[in-house]
C-alpha cells in the first residue's frame, strides 16, 4: 500500500468519520472524489480499517459475520450488477480487485452466495458464510470461485447442472420445472428445457440464479471441473457433487472445488449419505443386465440365421447399453426424426447388437430371430430400410467420416442440439479414412461428435496390428485433435463417465477407446481368435445363454431413453430448388464449364438456405470458390482426403438435412470409388462435380486425366451422370441434379468454350439436343468433343457433307427417342467421340441402346486408346483421334 503523510491520512479520517458507522457507497464516492492521487485499494482498506476501529473502540469487535451483514445490503446492488451477463457473455463487474481491503474477495464470495440464496427464496447459514471467509485460499484461486460464480455462463458448467440435475430427478426433470415455472416458484430453467417448452432463452442471463427442484435451490459450481483437468471431474460429479444435494436436502447448494472437507462438516446428520450411491449402483446393473440382453440377443438370432458375428457384437453390448438407454436422445417410437441424436455402425458386421439395442429400448418389434432373412429387413449388415440407419456400413472405416457430416450439419446448417455417435472397430482403424474423418472432425471442432472404437484386440484372421496397447491409441486420438478417454469397455460405470465427458466437451470431437474383448462372456470363445464370423451351434448358444443370465443381478432399476432436445423440422427431398437467375450469356462467351459450375452453385445457394458444398483443396480450380465466398458458413473444406470428401458430403445428405454437392478433379474420384458405391446402398442423394476430366486437360499429363470416370458413375445403381458441354447446359445440370433423387455426376471440362446452348433451351436428364442436323452420320459428342464434332461438321459441310451432331446431356439416362431417330435419319450410321476410355462411357451407352432396340446400326467408337502424355490439349486429342480430323476421317470411312 503507498505510504501517506499524516495531514492526508487525517484529511481521509475525518471525511470517513463523517459518514458514520455503517459502510456506504455516498462515502466510498466521496473518498474517490477528494483523493483522486490515492489509489482506489488504498482508500478501501483505509474505509475498512477505519469502519472496524469504530467498532472496536465501542467496545465490540466488528466479526467477518457482522461486517458481511452490513456489507451487504449496502452492496447489494453492486452484487447484482456482478451477476449479469452482457451480449457478449463477458462479466460486467466493477473493479472488485481494487475493492480488496473494503471488499475482499472472500466477502464478495460470501454475499454473492447469499443473494443466489435469496434470489430463489431461500437463506445461507451464516455458518456456511462464515466458513467460506475463514477459510485461507490465495487470490488467484478465489479469484477463479468468484468467476465461477459471476461468469456461469461456460458450456461446461451448463452440462454438468443440466446432466447432474436429469440424473437425480429423473424423467419427470421437465415437468416438474414446467410446473414450477408456471407456479412461480422458481426464476429459471435450464436452457434445453425452456427451449423444448417453446421459450424464449434470455442470453444475458445464464445460470446466474440457483435452479430449484421441489422448493431445493441449486447452485452447483465446480471451478476445477471448469478451470482444471477433466480426469478430475468425472470422479467430483459422481461422488461428490450429486451426493453433496443430497445430503443437504432443502437450501442451497454450493460445490467449490477445494472445500470437500470443509462442506462434508455440515452435512445435516439426518441426511441418507447413500442415497445416491445406492440409486447409481442400481442404474449400473440395469446397464449391465441390458448389456447381457443384447449379448444373448445377438448370439440367439446369429445362432437362428446360421451365419453372422455374435463375438463381435458381444464385445460392443455394453457401450451400446449405455449409449442407447442412457444418453442418446430419440423418440423410441420415431428414431429418425430430424431431432433424435444420429448413431452409426461403422462395424456394420456387429448389425446383431444393433438390432438387439432397438429391441432392448422398445423399438423394434420384428423377432430378432429374422435375421439376414430375404423377407427381412433384418439383413446381415444395417440397411437404410430400417429407421434408426442413416447409412449402410460394412465395407470398414467409412462410417466416421459420414458422421462427420451429419455432425457438420447439425452445428452449421441445421444449428441444432442433436449430437452424433459413431462406433467403429479397432480393425478398422488401419484404414486412412478413418485418421481423415478425425482431423476434420478436430478442424471444425465438432464437439457434438463422439467417436468410439471397439479394441476387441481380434480381427479377422488374426490379432489387430496395436491388440491391446491402449496408450497408441490415445496418443494417435490426441494427435489428431480428439479429445481421448481410455476406457474399461466392459465396465458401465466408466462407460458411463465417458459419455458424459463427452456431452460436456466443448471445442473438441471426443474419442472413447474402450478395450473389449471379442466374445466377452462367451466361455469358450472370449479372446480366442478364428472365432470371428462364426456362429455358435445351437448346443453353444444354450449354454452362454444360461452362463450370462447367471451373471445378471436383480433391480428395480428403470432406464428409458432421453427425449431430443429441441424439436427439428422434418424435411421431404427437395424438387423445386432452381437457380436465382436463368444463365446469361453471349454465343461468343467462351466459359469453362467449371466456372459454370461455381456460378450455378451460388445460384442455388441464393434461393436455397440448404444447398451446401465441400471440395478437396482443388476449390480454387473446380470454382466451388465462388460460392464459399458468398457462403462461407455452408462450405466445408476436406483437403486432400477424397475418401473423405466423399464420406462427409454423403453423411451431410442424410436425413433431407441438406443438398450437397461435393468437387474435385474427375480422377481424384475414384479413389473415393467405394465411398460412393456405399453411398448407392444408403441411397444417398449426394451430387459430385469431377472437372478436369480427359486428355484436353493437357500438359498435367496422365495422373491428373480423369478417363475412366463415366464408366465409374454410370455402373453405379441409381445413379444420373451428366456431361454438359457448354456453360448453359452445366448451369442447368447443377440445378437438375439439386432435384434428382440418388447419386449424381457432373463432368466439367478444364478449355473454355463458346456456348452451343441458348440462355432459354429447355434441359432434362434423358433429354439430347440436337445441335445439328444432317443425313450422312450422326454424331454423339460430350464436353470438348461436342465442339470437336461441331468443328467437323462445319468442314464436311462446306464439302456438302451434312451430318447431325448431338449433345446427349446425360451420357445416364441416354435419350433412347434421340438414338432412334439418330438411326433412322442416318440409315444406321452413329459415331461417338469422347474424350474418356472406349469402354464404359459415351460409346457403351449409345451401343447399349442400339443392342437393346435392336436397331441394326453400326457404331464407331472415338476414344483415348490408352495412357496420354503431357502436351497442348490440341496436341493430345489429335493423338488420341478425338479432334476434327479424326471424325472427318470417320465419317467419310462410312
Amino acid at each position: 500500500m503507498r505510504v501517506l503523510s499524516p495531514t492526508i491520512l487525517q484529511s481521509v479520517h475525518d471525511l470517513i468519520d463523517k459518514g458514520g458507522k455503517t459502510p456506504s457507497n455516498r462515502v466510498l464516492d466521496q473518498l474517490q472524489e477528494n483523493f483522486p492521487r490515492i489509489p482506489k485499494e488504498s482508500l478501501y482498506s483505509i474505509y475498512s480499517q477505519r469502519i472496524r476501529n469504530k467498532y472496536a473502540a465501542a467496545g465490540r469487535k466488528l466479526t467477518d459475520d457482522d461486517y458481511c451483514d452490513k456489507l451487504y445490503d449496502v452492496y447489494k446492488k453492486r452484487v447484482e450488477e456482478g451477476l449479469k451477463i452482457n451480449q457478449r457473455r463477458q462479466p460486467v463487474i466493477p473493479k472488485l480487485a481494487e475493492e480488496r481491503g473494503l471488499f475482499p474477495w472472500m466477502t464478495f464470495k460470501a454475499i454473492a452466495t447469499r443473494f443466489l440464496a435469496e434470489e430463489a427464496g431461500a437463506s445461507v447459514s451464516k455458518k456456511i458464510i462464515q466458513q467460506y471467509i475463514k477459510n485461507p485460499h490465495s487470490i488467484k484461486n478465489v479469484q477463479l470461485q468468484l468467476e465461477a460464480i459471476v461468469c456461469s455462463t461456460q458450456d461446461q458448467l451448463q452440462g454438468i447442472i443440466t446432466d447432474s440435475l436429469r440424473h437425480v430427478v429423473g424423467k419427470d426433470y421437465e415437468q416438474i420445472l414446467e410446473r414450477q415455472l408456471k407456479e412461480k416458484k422458481i426464476a429459471y430453467i435450464d436452457e434445453e428445457a425452456q427451449r423444448r417448452m417453446g421459450q424464449d432463452v434470455t442470453p444475458d442471463f445464464r445460470l446466474t440464479v440457483p435452479i430449484a427442484i421441489n422448493g431445493k435451490p441449486v447452485c452447483w459450481i465446480d471451478s476445477k471441473a471448469l478451470f482444471g483437468d477433466a480426469k478430475s471431474h468425472k470422479s467430483y460429479l459422481d461422488t461428490q457433487l450429486l451426493s453433496y444435494w443430497n445430503r443437504f436436502g432443502p437450501g442451497l447448494v454450493i460445490y467449490w472445488a477445494g472445500y470437500e472437507e470443509n462442506i462434508e462438516k455440515l452435512a445435516p446428520e439426518s441426511c441418507n449419505h447413500e442415497r445416491v450411491s445406492e440409486a447409481f449402483k442400481a442404474e449400473a446393473i440395469e446397464l449391465q443386465n441390458a448389456g447381457h440382453r443384447l449379448r444373448i440377443d445377438s448370439i440367439i438370432s446369429t445362432t437362428t440365421a446360421g451365419s453372422g458375428h455374435p463375438s463381435s457384437c458381444t464385445s460392443a453390448a455394453d457401450i451400446m447399453s449405455v449409449c442407447f438407454k442412457k444418453y442418446m436422445r430419440y423418440d423410441v417410437s420415431n428414431p429418425g426424426d430430424a431431432a433424435a441424436d444420429r448413431f452409426v455402425l461403422s462395424k456394420g458386421h456387429a448389425a446383431p447388437v444393433l438390432y438387439a439395442a432397438m429391441k432392448e429400448v422398445g423399438h423394434l418389434t420384428e423377432p430378432l430371430t429374422n435375421l439376414r432373412k430375404y423377407t427381412s429387413d433384418l439383413e446381415g449388415h444395417p440397411p437404410v430400410t430400417l429407421p434408426f440407419v442413416d447409412v449402410a456400413t460394412g465395407s470398414l472405416g467409412q462410417g466416421l467420416a459420414n458422421a462427420c457430416g451429419m455432425a457438420w450439419v447439425g452445428k452449421n446448417v441445421d444449428k441444432a442440439p442433436y449430437r452424433v455417435f459413431c462406433m467403429m472397430g479397432d480393425g478398422e482403424s488401419a484404414e486412412g479414412s478413418v485418421w481423415e474423418a478425425m482431423q476434420f472432425a478436430s478442424h471444425y471442432k465438432l464437439d457434438n461428435l463422439c467417436a468410439i472404437i471397439d479394441v476387441n484386440r481380434l480381427g479377422q484372421s488374426e490379432a489387430t496390428a496395436l491388440g491391446h496397447e491402449m496408450e497408441i491409441y490415445r496418443a494417435r486420438g490426441e494427435a489428431w485433435g480428439m479429445h481421448t478417454i481410455v476406457i474399461d469397455g466392459h465396465d458401465v460405470n466408466a462407460i458411463d463417465k465417458a459419455f458424459h465427458e463427452a456431452e460436456i466437451t466443448k471445442g473438441k470431437p471426443t474419442l472413447i477407446v474402450a478395450k473389449t474383448f471379442k466374445g466377452k462372456h462367451m466361455p469358450e470363445q472370449e479372446d480366442r481368435d478364428n472365432w470371428h464370423g462364426k456362429p455358435m451351434s445351437q448346443d453353444f448358444c444354450d449354454k452362454i445363454k444360461k452362463h450370462i443370465e447367471g451373471l445378471m443381478e436383480d433391480t428395480d432399476a428403470k432406464i428409458s431413453p432421453r427425449a431430443p432436445v429441441a424439436a427439428v423440422e422434418n424435411r421431404s427431398f427437395a424438387t423445386d430448388v432452381k437457380l436465382s437467375s436463368p444463365p446469361s450469356y453471349e454465343k461468343t462467351d467462351k466459359v469453362a464449364t467449371r466456372k459454370a459450375y461455381g456460378t450455378a452453385l451460388t445460384k442455388l445457394g441464393d434461393s436455397c438456405d440448404r444447398v451446401i458444398a465441400f471440395d478437396g483443396d482443388t476449390k480454387n480450380s473446380t470454382f466451388s470458390i465462388d460460392f464459399m465466398k458468398k457462403y462461407p458458413e455452408r462450405f466445408g473444406e476436406c483437403f486432400i482426403a477424397e475418401q473423405l470428401l466423399a464420406g462427409v458430403t454423403i453423411g451431410a445428405a442424410c436425413r433431407n438435412r441438406a443438398i450437397t454437392f461435393a468437387s474435385t478433379f474427375s480422377a481424384f474420384f475414384s479413389r473415393a470409388a467405394d465411398q460412393i458405391r456405399m453411398g448407392a446402398i444408403s441411397k444417398t442423394n449426394a451430387n459430385f462435380v469431377g472437372s478436369h476430366a480427359g486428355v484436353s486437360i493437357g500438359e498435367d499429363g496422365p495422373s491428373q486425366m480423369a478417363l475412366e470416370d463415366l464408366a465409374f458413375f454410370r455402373a453405379i445403381p441409381g445413379s444420373t451422370v451428366f456431361y454438359p458441354s457448354d456453360a448453359v447446359s452445366c448451369e442447368r445440370a447443377v440445378e437438375i441434379a439439386a432435384n434428382t433423387e440418388g447419386v449424381c455426376f457432373i463432368r466439367t471440362s478444364r478449355p473454355a468454350t463458346v456456348n452451343v446452348h441458348a440462355n432459354d433451351a429447355e434441359f432434362a436428364a434423358g433429354k439430347a439436343h440436337f445441335v445439328r442436323k444432317g443425313k450422312a452420320a450422326a454424331i454423339f459428342g460430350s464436353g470438348i468433343t461436342l465442339h470437336n464434332a461441331l468443328e467437323a461438321a462445319e468442314a464436311l459441310a462446306k464439302e456438302g457433307i451434312e451430318v447431325s451432331v448431338i449433345d446427349p446431356f446425360t451420357i445416364k439416362p441416354m435419350d433412347v427417342n434421340a438414338v432412334k431417330e439418330a438411326v433412322a435419319e442416318t440409315g444406321g450410321k452413329l459415331i461417338t467421340v469422347e474424350d474418356h476410355y472406349a469402354y464404359g462411357g459415351l460409346h457403351s451407352a449409345v451401343s447399349e441402346v442400339v443392342c437393346s432396340e435392336g436397331l441394326g446400326a453400326k457404331v464407331k467408337s472415338l476414344a483415348v486408346p490408352g495412357v496420354s502424355r503431357s502436351g497442348k490439349a490440341a496436341e493430345l486429342m489429335a493423338a488420341a483421334k478425338i479432334d476434327a480430323a479424326a471424325i472427318i476421317e470417320a465419317v467419310k470411312s462410312f
